[in-house]
């Protein structure tokens, strides 16, 4: 049983570095990644993926069933599978 936690501090010291993440014109990462949306959640959809697709060629797109935005709070299990399995993939 996992127990999520949020470092609400260290967040709001972040969030204007994380909204000013800049898009890297041409450029991509070329390894594995994953990214993972609750399938209630209206941050990750459809229209993203092209974006996403040329920013990391090798991404991953899943998403979760009965998982709204706080995919670790609303589905525990069944995100620590997916990652549990796309860490089984890639040998680790």
């Amino acid at each position: 049983h996992f127990d999520w936690r949020v470092n609400l501090p260290a967040v709001l010291r972040s969030l204007q570095a994380l909204a000013d993440f800049p898009v890297p014109e041409g450029g991509s990462y070329p390894g594995p990644a994953l990214f993972v949306a609750g399938e209630r959640s209206p941050y990750l959809e459809a229209v993203h993926h092209p974006l996403i697709r040329r920013l990391f060629p090798q991404a991953g797109i899943v998403g979760i069933a009965g998982a709204g935005h706080w995919v670790h709070a609303d589905q525990p299990e069944q995100l620590t599978r997916r990652i549990l399995d796309f860490l089984d993939v890639q040998g680790h």
